[in-house]
């Protein structure tokens, strides 16, 4: 079995990198001088190639994610931001994602099914109650 690393995962993300949408995210980003993402330095993939490549390395080294985390790119450390809630929801650490898009486990909520909440009952948001 290989042992995966950082820089595995950095190239994977690298090679998926356009630049036409990196131009794009710095924008929605704001990344100019004086914006609050000033010098965020993004290579243009897109949130759901990023938990996608994410999974692919679900098994990173903690040591591992943590170079990531001190990466200057933007998707690198969201990546091993996605790692680790990974990692926290396997161990009973962080409770399950309950965004249906995000890929991530879902099984299990402390909060019982989407189906049978009241927010779902009521068409999204939870009542006020007066």
């Amino acid at each position: 079995m290989l042992r995966m690393t950082a820089h595995d995962l950095q190239m994977r993300l690298r090679a998926l990198g356009n630049p036409a949408d990196a131009v794009f995210l710095a924008g929605f980003f704001k990344t100019g001088p004086g914006q609050y993402g000033e010098g965020d330095v993004l290579i243009g993939v897109r949130v759901p190639v990023i938990r996608k490549v994410a999974g692919e390395f679900k098994g990173l080294p903690l040591r591992e994610v943590a170079r990531l985390l001190h990466s200057a790119i933007h998707e690198e450390r969201l990546a091993a931001l996605v790692i680790l809630v990974w990692k926290g929801s396997s161990t009973g650490i962080a409770g399950p994602c309950r965004a249906p898009c995000c890929g991530m486990p879902s099984s299990g909520s402390r909060r019982g099914s989407e189906k049978g909440s009241s927010a779902a009952r009521e068409g999204g948001r939870p009542q006020k109650k007066n």
